[in-house]
C-alpha cells in the first residue's frame, strides 16, 4: 500500500522552495508534496516560511519550530554517555529519534549515529535540526526495525512515555510530538527483543526513573527523572 503524500503548506513567496523541499524529502523514503490549500482546522501541519520548516496548527498564534537548544544538556549527557558507552567510532542506532535530542547528543559525543523517525510530520524538522547542528548524523524516515540488522554496536530506544496521571503536561516540544506521532510501529517490548538480537554490544532503553523495567536489565544508569536500562545482546 502506497503511503499518502504529506503536504507542505507555504507562506507567500515560498512556493518554489516548498516544491524543492518536498522533492528532496521524498527521496528519503516517504512522499511529500507542496500544497497551497488552506490550513486544516485541526492538527499540526508542515509549513514553510522565510525562517524555514515548522509545524502550524489552526488557532495557534505561533508555529512550532525546533531549535538547537535541546542539544545543550550537560546534566543529562553523562548518564546517556555512560549507558551507551559513547565514544568516537561507536556505531549507534537511535531507533525512536523523535526530535533528535538524545541521538544528536550521542553524535556530538563522537558516535557514528543513525537516527530513524517514523512520523512524516516530525521527520522534516528533525532533518533540518540535524543539518543546522553540523553534526555528521544520518537521518532516516521509516520503521527502524528495517535498520536493526545493519551492524550497530548500540541500539538506543526511547519510546514515548505514557502520560503521567499525576504530573503536569510535558513541555511544548513533547506535547507536539505526542500529537503528531500516531501509532508506533511496534510495542516497546517487541522493539527491545528485536534490538537485543541485532546489537553487537548493548541495547539501551530509556524509561521514567520510577517505572518498572519492561524486562530485567543487565544494569541501569539512574537519573533524577529518567533511567537508562542497559541490556546485553541475546
Amino acid at each position: 500500500m502506497t503511503a499518502p503524500n504529506t503536504p507542505i503548506r507555504f507562506a507567500p513567496g515560498q512556493e518554489a522552495a516548498a516544491a524543492a523541499l518536498a522533492t528532496r524529502l521524498s527521496t528519503a523514503g516517504a512522499p511529500y508534496q507542496s500544497s497551497s490549500a488552506p490550513l486544516p482546522e485541526t492538527g499540526w501541519h508542515l509549513h514553510l516560511d522565510a525562517r524555514g520548516i515548522a509545524l502550524r496548527k489552526a488557532g495557534e498564534a505561533k508555529p512550532f519550530r525546533l531549535e538547537a537548544a535541546p542539544l545543550k544538556r550537560p546534566a543529562r549527557e553523562l548518564g546517556i554517555a555512560r549507558a551507551c558507552g559513547a565514544q568516537p567510532g561507536v556505531k549507534l542506532l537511535d531507533a525512536t529519534a523523535g526530535w533528535g535530542a538524545d541521538g544528536l547528543t550521542l553524535a556530538r559525543l563522537g558516535c557514528a549515529a543513525t537516527l530513524v523517525e517514523c512520523s512524516p510530520r516530525a521527520f522534516p524538522l528533525l532533518e533540518d535540526l540535524a543539518q543546522r547542528s553540523g553534526l555528521p548524523a544520518r537521518i532516516h524516515i521509516g520503521d527502524a526495525r528495517t535498520h536493526m540488522a545493519d551492524g550497530f554496536d548500540v541500539i538506543y530506544l526511547d519510546p514515548m512515555f505514557e502520560p503521567h496521571p499525576k504530573r503536569a503536561l510535558p513541555g511544548k516540544a513533547l506535547q507536539v510530538l505526542r500529537d503528531i506521532a500516531g501509532e508506533a510501529p511496534a510495542a516497546p517490548i517487541d522493539l527491545l527483543a528485536l534490538a537485543r538480537r541485532h546489537a553487537r554490544s548493548r541495547v539501551v532503553l530509556k524509561r521514567r526513573a520510577r517505572s518498572r523495567p519492561l524486562v530485567a536489565p543487565n544494569w541501569q544508569i539512574k537519573g533524577r527523572t529518567v533511567r537508562f536500562d542497559v541490556y546485553l545482546p541475546t
